[in-house]
């Protein structure tokens, strides 16, 4: 098996651990509960940092480390309400510092013996100030020892640093380097940080020692947000900057926590998993970490459509702010059967989807139809034709027209340009070189434009060789193709010389800042090359997931006026409408390089 497919099994396991029954073994042994090695010190007192494993209980944790399950909740509020979750992290006390006393309650026995021990010999009028303010009488001595402000524990994710954790808590790196004796920014999945209150509190809630040694099942944390369950909840001490905004309006509320669903084919219990599926999701999770880079916390859900054993419900996705995918149509009515009509969808990938939005009032589709596509490639051509230019329209003779190829027609014809036909069989071979010279006007004054509406390789290339001999003859020429033209093996040359123009729904810009680093990250989490289905996968999340951070509830309204172009996808959603209309313009130049229009 190769390097992709191993990662791709390693990954799936971890994604789908508990989505896919596949992955368990029937004789399943809970693992013992064994004490970790991970320590901190919250409000000076000892505490284990603990990961939950699969059928762990609260009884069996409580049991091995000698405490009980109301210490657990104390520490754990959320555990109480929620209860476990695998994978994630609660904070548990030590047993041996639950029979001392806190520091609070020591300075507070101090002075009282203090104050009775001492023999008061003058009045409290008699006093400076500041003595009176430290004096413990009898009449307070009995009340609640001095109340210290219990500090922020955030569990470090695999994809945060320090300076993005500062930004989320609006405290200075510095005072959480402080509050955690760290020497570097260095930080660990899962380890275990104070966050200080103010830049003051920092000496004030530092630990004595804080120590994220050997974290606990590094390897499975990040893959996705959900179920990570940390001692406290990070997400409600959050506010977000977005909702104050001036280009909100009233009919928006922007959200710090956006809940997601995958359904496609991962096929994992099979011999041969989906490398197009788990490309995808790496993508989505490159994603989820960029936005939570931002302050939005992003909770990924993985369904496998090809396990039927654990089908897609209602009731696990209430809270889900939208789902991706499946794929097919017959799955995606499927899946609206289970989940509810009022359910957001989005269909990732397949463009026939793209007639469902009729039928299902709630379903994006993303990729780009060709109907679009040609109409831009039409408009393109109109925006740049000029007086003298001459416009050629080439066709295979006898060939069936597909139904693509009748579109691109099609809205060539509704958008008025002016054009000369020509139609000829690949067994002409050059003697079509005449015909082309009297469609064509030499000079360089004057452009030349050739469309060529054939989806047969072997003509389009022999269309290119012979524009290419024509081109050479004093005459300026360009040719606009559909996007498949990129697929065929054409001479590059080819293509350059002869200032090839293809308007697309996908295209990488490998020159791209944002998709060089993009390539960089993905190379180092995952072992390997990004795909398409790679930078798909980020586009969608990060946009959709952006959109619904920034809008809130009601980010489905919002669609119109959120175009973006992202790594390979431009989203252009017009007028209401829920089908993406978003397309790439590139023009290959001469001189070898492709220009991004």
């Amino acid at each position: 098996m190769n390097t992709r497919g191993i990662l791709g099994i390693m990954f799936l396991a971890v994604a789908l651990a508990s989505v896919s029954p596949a992955f368990a073994q029937e004789n399943y042994v809970a693992p013992p509960v064994t004490v970790s090695k991970e320590r901190i010190k919250v409000n000076g007192r000892l505490c284990y940092s603990h990961v939950v494993l699969e059928k762990q209980t609260l009884f069996s944790i409580s049991k091995a480390y000698g405490v009980s399950i109301e210490d657990i909740y104390k520490y754990n509020p959320d555990v109480k309400k929620n209860g476990l979750k695998k994978n994630s992290i609660i904070v548990i006390p030590a047993a041996e510092e639950l029979e001392k006393p806190s520091k609070a309650a020591k300075k507070v026995r101090n002075e009282e013996s203090k104050v009775k021990d001492e023999t008061v010999r003058t009045t409290v009028a008699e006093k400076p100030k500041e003595e009176i303010s430290s004096v413990t009488t009898e009449e307070n001595a009995g009340n609640e020892p001095e109340k210290k402000v219990e500090p922020k524990i955030h569990t470090v994710k695999w994809y945060e640093t320090i300076e993005t954790i500062a930004a989320k808590y609006g405290v200075e790196v510095q005072d959480i380097m402080k509050a955690n004796g760290l020497k570097d920014k260095e930080l660990k999945s899962r380890q275990k940080l104070v966050i200080p209150s103010s830049p003051t509190a920092a000496g004030q809630n530092a630990p004595e020692q804080l120590v994220a040694e050997e974290p606990q099942n590094v390897e499975n944390d990040g893959r996705t947000d959900s179920g990570n369950n940390a001692s406290g909840n990070d997400a409600a001490s959050e506010t977000s900057d977005k909702a104050n905004s001036s280009d909100q309006t009233a009919t928006y509320s922007s959200k710090n926590s956006v809940n997601i669903a995958i359904v496609m084919p991962f096929m994992a219990g099979t011999e041969k998993p989906s490398s197009s599926s788990m490309d995808f999701y790496c993508g989505a999770l490159l994603a989820a970490r960029d936005l939570g880079n931002d302050g939005t916390d992003v909770n990924i859900d993985v369904y496998d459509a090809d396990d039927r054993s654990r089908e897609i419900t209602a009731e696990k996705t209430s809270g889900v702010d939208f789902i991706v995918g499946p794929l097919s149509p017959d799955d995606i009515r499927r899946t609206y059967a289970a989940v509810g009509s009022g359910k957001v969808l989005i269909s990732p990938l397949d463009q026939k989807v793209a007639g469902m939005t009729s039928e299902y009032q709630k379903l994006i589709q993303v990729p780009t139809p060709h109907d679009f596509q040609y109409a831009d490639l039409a408009q393109w051509i109109a925006d740049e034709t000029k007086d003298g230019d001459k416009t050629i329209l080439v066709t295979e003779k006898g060939a069936r027209s597909s139904d693509a190829m009748t579109s691109l027609v099609n809205m060539i014809d509704l958008s008025g340009i002016k054009y000369t036909p020509i139609t000829y069989s690949i067994l002409e071979g050059r003697d079509i070189i005449e015909s082309l010279k009297k469609a064509t006007v030499e000079g360089d004054r004057h452009t030349n434009r050739f469309i060529v509406a054939s989806e047969s390789e072997a003509f389009v290339n022999d269309v290119f060789r012979n524009i290419s001999l024509l081109s050479r003859e004093d005459r300026l020429v360009e040719i606009f193709c559909h996007s498949k033209v990129r697929g065929y093996d054409i001479e590059v040359e080819s293509l350059h010389n002869n200032d090839l123009h293809v308007s697309l729904a996908y295209y990488i810009d490998y020159n791209s800042p944002d998709v060089i680093r993009f390539v960089k990250q993905y190379r180092a989490l995952f072992n390997t090359e990004p795909t398409q289905f790679s930078f798909q996968g980020y586009d969608i999340v990060k946009y959709f997931a952006g959109l619904c951070a920034e809008y809130g509830d009601n980010w489905f309204n919002a669609l119109g006026s959120a175009r973006k172009t992202m790594l390979q996808t431009t989203f252009d959603f017009r007028d209401g409408s829920r089908i993406n209309e978003g397309v790439r313009r590139i023009e290959y130049e001469p001189n070898y390089l492709i220009k991004v229009l």
